[in-house]
């Protein structure tokens, strides 16, 4: 079973180590991954196991549902394309039926309430078909609504990512730049003790 560190997990899912700390610290994760993290010294490992549930723990809300929402776009569409199909087809037949409609005839009575009766059936497929593309349409608003949420909060993460690691390199830059100048210092000094 391999391990993983916190960094090189969140450098593979694009979120910063503190934002998994933060979400490793939160229940039901917290009890979930008792048994997969490891310390080496201070720095944290996650076993296989592990990764899996920080990975579902964020991409539940993210990457992955993305690729869920597109799925369900594609069939939605797929839907109201069978929608728009059968609407067309129930006009289609409307036409014919009304086109077939004799103009005179010793049963044109007869046939125009059959006709009727048929009309207001297929009237009604239509209005329960118009009803439900109504509801897809409503749903792939929606949907798209949540896509460009969860894609502007992605960018958002990685904006404050981006900030972190520049804070963190211009701390280190100023640390490693202090530590010279105490060694200069610290060489003047003994150079005019000695003398």
């Amino acid at each position: 079973m391999s391990r993983k560190s916190i960094i090189d997990l969140s450098k593979e899912i694009n979120v910063s180590r503190q934002a998994i700390h933060q979400r490793i610290k939160q229940e039901p994760l917290q009890s979930a991954l008792k048994d997969s993290i490891s310390y080496v010294g201070k720095k944290m490992f996650v076993d296989d196991e592990g990764v899996k549930l920080i990975k579902q723990a964020y991409f539940k809300k993210l990457p992955e549902t993305i690729d869920e929402m597109d799925e369900t776009v594609d069939r939605v569409d797929a839907k109201v394309d069978c929608i728009d199909s059968g609407i067309d087809t129930i006009d289609k037949q409307i036409n014919d039926i009304d086109k077939e409609k004799p103009e005179t005839s010793s049963s044109s009575s007869q046939n125009i309430s059959v006709d009727n009766e048929i009309i207001k059936l297929l009237q009604q497929n239509i209005n329960i078909l118009q009803t439900q593309l109504d509801v897809k349409d409503k749903q792939i608003e929606e949907l798209t609504s949540t896509v460009k949420n969860l894609s502007e909060s992605i960018n958002a993460d990685r904006k404050n990512e981006l900030v972190e690691n520049f804070i963190d390199g211009n701390v280190k830059l100023i640390e490693s730049e202090s530590k010279k100048e105490g060694n200069f210092l610290q060489r003047i000094f003994k150079s005019k003790k000695n003398r």
